[in-house]
């Protein structure tokens, strides 16, 4: 196979040391971090469209107790004048910053390990771990979301693949255990575990030094998907 950007996108998931090592020689991101982003926003708006809103919010401040019923529908109206279009490319653009700040948080912290790699092979690195954790999961999905008419807004964090412990507990499972379990997610572990390997070949520094960066981003993965499970109870009291 020729080694090209497309080539890559396709060899991270099936030979990632080569592809990783041919990214240390010379880096390239752009055609992953485009087609990473189209698709993981993409499928991220589909899911947002299946979710009620209006009943999310009311549901939510209904529980805290806190907030009048004229409040309510103020909160409320105010949500659905919001432009759509507007909504969709600043969701877009702050999934498009994340790549960006895990790029310049591991050009930076293995710099500390001894590496020197640089900006664009560390963008690249990231952009390509991506692939499964983000678009493979994204794409893998869309069956599912296809099939269903409404979500909730913990379903839509979460998402509808069985691809993570989170599937096998009860409903009634200790909120900290859920978001561990949830956490747990095989496309994330893909992602994560390419991660160290990535930066340890492009940025030559040992697998410990790799693994560890990681571990802070994976500790970042499980406060974003406690968010959402959090926020309802914190909101009831």
């Amino acid at each position: 196979m020729t080694d090209s950007a497309l080539s890559r996108i396709l060899g991270v998931l099936t030979a990632p040391e080569r592809t990783f090592r041919a990214i240390r020689e010379r880096p390239t991101w752009v055609v992953a971090f485009l087609v990473v982003l189209a698709i993981t926003a993409g499928v991220g708006q589909l899911a947002q469209s299946k979710v009620d809103t209006e009943r999310v919010i009311r549901d939510m401040l209904e529980e805290a107790g806190t907030v009048d019923q004229a409040r309510i529908d103020e909160i409320v109206a105010r949500q659905e004048s919001r432009n759509p279009v507007f909504e969709g490319v600043a969701s877009t653009a702050a999934t498009a910053l994340i790549p960006l700040l895990c790029a310049l948080y591991f050009w930076l912290g293995t710099r500390l390990f001894g590496g020197e790699p640089t900006f664009p092979q560390s963008l690249a690195t990231v952009v390509h771990a991506f692939v499964p954790w983000w678009a493979l999961k994204a794409l893998l999905s869309v069956p599912a979301l296809v099939s269903r008419r409404e979500l909730s807004l913990e379903e839509a964090s979460r998402g509808l693949l069985p691809s993570n412990l989170g599937f096998l507990l009860a409903d009634d499972a200790p909120l900290l255990l859920r978001g561990v379990a949830t956490a747990l997610d095989l496309f994330t572990l893909w992602g994560l575990v390419l991660l160290v390997l990535g930066f340890a070949i492009v940025a030559r520094v040992s697998r410990v030094a790799s693994a560890a960066l990681t571990l802070v981003i994976w500790i970042l993965v499980l406060g974003l998907t406690l968010i959402p499970m959090v926020l309802p109870k914190l909101l009831s009291g």
